[in-house]
């Protein structure tokens, strides 16, 4: 064969394997940054959900010591919710002292009120769920807790409640939360949901045994 044929078949020999190779490390560039997407947004998602199942049961505990009967103390005596433009937020009323004899009574020695309070997406609070053990008064102004306000999550990017009322006087012993968690809750630049920004929706129902309807 003429010596001029046999480098240019050489040549593109060393072309095609040249091609091959960059296909080869793209191909296995890709499947490294697709996994480790994956790692990261699964790891994201267990924190998220572990902090979720945490913020439910401690929701379910303290809920669950809510005392009185709004239908002889009147309306908000028990549990009172608040849904403003920049929060949401709910006061129940407990019996500390383990004494139901003090049922449908404001005694800040004795029974109280606690609070759940989550704030939108302003201010220093944003997204944030915070809890007051031990409010000043009925109103629950975070601002004057007695005790030490508790930050149980920081990407709460939705925080509901359900509470069944007629009249303003409760009609059901339970109280339906949703929870959502996002790793990045004001979903700039990525939305919640996405691979990259995994969120969690966690529903519990609190039920209030010592809290009487009628």
């Amino acid at each position: 064969m003429n010596p001029i044929y046999k480098r240019s078949f050489t040549l593109v020999e060393l072309i095609m394997a040249i091609i091959l190779l960059s296909i080869i490390t793209l191909g296995l560039s890709s499947l490294d940054v697709f996994s480790r997407v994956q790692v990261f947004s699964a790891d994201r998602r267990m924190q998220l959900q572990q902090e979720g199942a945490l913020i439910m049961a401690h929701i379910g505990r303290h809920v669950s010591g809510a005392i009185g009967n709004e239908f002889v103390t009147g309306a908000d005596t028990v549990v009172q919710t608040t849904l403003n433009p920049n929060f949401r937020q709910i006061n129940i009323f407990v019996d500390n002292a383990a004494d139901v004899n003090n049922k449908g009574r404001y005694d800040l020695a004795t029974d109280m009120w606690t609070s759940y309070r989550w704030d939108l997406g302003n201010g220093p609070n944003a997204y944030h769920l915070r809890y007051c053990g031990q409010c000043f008064n009925q109103n629950c102004n975070f601002n004057q807790c007695v005790t030490a306000v508790e930050v149980l999550g920081i990407r709460v990017s939705n925080f509901n409640f359900i509470v069944q009322k007629n009249a303003g006087q409760l009609t059901s012993n339970a109280i339906d939360f949703t929870l959502t968690e996002c790793w990045d809750p004001d979903g700039n630049p990525i939305a919640c949901g996405d691979s990259h920004n995994p969120s969690f929706t966690i529903q519990n129902t609190a039920v209030m045994p010592s809290v009487s309807t009628n």
